[in-house]
């Protein structure tokens, strides 16, 4: 680092006596170069310096940037901010290194901070939202029930099981009274069962079983299209949520219209 750029750092950290800051401030005003070094160090200052973070009055009003400045000061964004400054120190140890080039490296680095952040942000806050999303549009009262007349059937006895939320000992009753091919398949159990699968976590499998009566010749076929809309909300995938939503919507008469409906603009 020769004077000069010793000169502006001292100027920018407040240590120098105000009779030095008078003679900078003049050479500044004289000398366009110095100026524009001085405004790139300015600059980076206010990006590394977690003590300063300089945003314009809309920035602050965004709460996307809120977030992002929160991650920032956070614990977890402090220490990847002091890793990248302890390679950034070992690096630029070498006296002919220029001090303003060393900023604008450290300032690249802080960018991949943001980037890195920013994703992380997005990305938690996206699930986070669609999992509360799944949460709200799900609704397993309308469900038909599979108790005829005898509620002392297997039947009955798996739909109570589904009703308290013990999902496994249920599921292996619906897979058992699910008759095997397209064919024979009974539309309400296949609905509970895939309904089941979502709620454990076994998603793929729910996709699958859902498309079995999608591709069924029964009347409930087109409700299909729905609980495959909440599978891939639930999984994220906001793109296939869409398109099955799309779908519904297509038609007014759908039972599901106005919920995909409602969905769709929320997405």
């Amino acid at each position: 680092m020769n004077a000069l750029e010793k000169e502006i750092e001292l100027y920018l950290d407040g240590e120098m006596t105000p009779e030095q800051k008078i003679a900078f401030e003049e050479k500044i005003n004289t000398d366009p170069q110095l100026q524009k070094d001085v405004i790139t160090y300015q600059e980076m200052y206010a990006m590394y310096n977690d003590t300063d973070w300089n945003t314009t009055d809309i920035a602050t009003k965004n709460e996307k940037v809120i977030t992002y400045q929160d991650f920032l000061k956070s614990e977890k964004g402090k220490a990847l901010a002091n890793s990248i400054k302890n390679v950034g120190n070992t690096y630029f140890q070498e006296e002919s290194t220029s001090g303003i080039k060393k900023w604008i490296l450290y300032g690249m680095s802080i960018a991949a901070i943001f980037v890195i952040g920013f994703f992380v942000i997005y990305q938690s806050s996206t699930a986070a939202s669609t999992e509360n999303l799944y949460a709200e549009y799900k609704n397993w009262d309308d469900l038909p029930s599979l108790t005829l007349r005898n509620n002392n059937t297997a039947l009955a006895r798996a739909e109570k099981l589904f009703k308290q939320q013990n999902y496994q000992e249920a599921l292996a009753i619906f897979l058992e009274h699910q008759p095997v091919g397209t064919k024979n398949l009974n539309p309400q159990i296949t609905l509970y069962t895939g309904i089941t699968q979502l709620e454990l976590d076994q998603n793929e499998t729910a996709i699958k079983t859902f498309k079995q009566l999608l591709n069924s010749n029964t009347l409930d076929a087109q409700k299909a299209n729905w609980y495959l809309a909440l599978t891939y909300l639930k999984m994220g995938n906001i793109e296939k949520t869409k398109e099955m939503l799309q779908i519904i919507i297509e038609d007014p008469k759908n039972d599901q219209y106005q919920e995909a409906k409602d969905l769709i603009n929320e997405l």
